[in-house]
């Protein structure tokens, strides 16, 4: 069976659960069952992923239930501090712009002194792998030529 842990903490009438080990089909249940349980308690969930190792598809799936949950009765789930796999993973499903934290919005994770980098860029927060990407190169020009326009 997989290590995994999951505390609950109230920060001002904001749930913070913090996850640690592995978020995977063992645990699955008991994941689903601590963050639909934060999120009948709070408007605002905020997941710490920071001591998570390894993330499978039944963790993601777990994160988007939860979220689901969470905003029909009108709150918000926010995943914060993803790192390594965990982060590429919520970047390659499209699960981590989706709960991230909104750039404007403070939140309970917001950038701290321990963390300057943040402050200048929410983004930083969950590491290099979740910059904005830059625009798209346009094609325009490409098809112009293809088609024998200048």
């Amino acid at each position: 069976m997989a290590r995994f842990e999951a505390k609950v903490i109230d920060e001002d009438g904001v749930l913070r659960v913090t996850l640690a080990g592995e978020c995977d089909l063992a645990v699955a249940e008991q994941l689903s069952d601590a963050l639909l349980s934060a999120v009948r308690r709070a408007p605002l969930v905020v997941v710490d992923l920071a001591s998570v190792g390894f993330l499978d598809s039944s963790g993601v799936h777990s994160l988007i239930t939860a979220h689901h949950a969470a905003r029909d009765r009108g709150g918000r789930l926010v995943v914060v501090n993803p790192v390594g796999a965990v982060a590429t993973v919520l970047d390659l499903t499209g699960v981590g712009p989706l709960l991230s934290p909104a750039p404007t919005a403070p939140c309970p994770s917001a950038p701290s002194a321990a963390n300057p980098a943040a402050a200048a860029n929410p983004a930083a927060e969950r590491g290099p792998s979740s910059a904005p990407p830059g625009p798209e190169p346009s094609l325009d020009g490409d098809r112009d030529e293809i088609a024998g326009r200048s």
